[in-house]
């Protein structure tokens, strides 16, 4: 599994919550968008993060140019994401 964390990424600002491995909600601009508009090579990515990190609720940030690519395709990253209070890493 690779996610890659960066500082600065062209394209728009992305919030996308986890309940355990299941994508809750995914957030653009204070909008809610269908969950199928995310791609789903990033979606496996961001349920591998998950179980990885092993969060009850985790929100992860997001920038893309076309949220609807893989993100390494629309020149995507990972900006950042916070555990739920109590949430243990591993």
């Amino acid at each position: 599994m690779q996610i890659d964390l960066e500082a600065s990424v062209a394209g728009e600002n992305w919030h996308v919550l986890m309940v355990g491995e299941q994508l809750l909600v995914l957030l653009s601009q204070g909008q809610v968008h269908p969950a199928a508009s995310l791609h789903p090579e990033t979606l496996q990515q961001l349920k591998s993060l998950a179980a990885h990190l092993n969060s009850s609720i985790l929100r992860i940030d997001l920038c893309t140019g076309d949220i609807g690519m893989p993100l390494g395709s629309a020149n995507g990253a990972a900006l950042d994401f916070d555990l739920a209070p109590g949430s243990m890493i591993g």
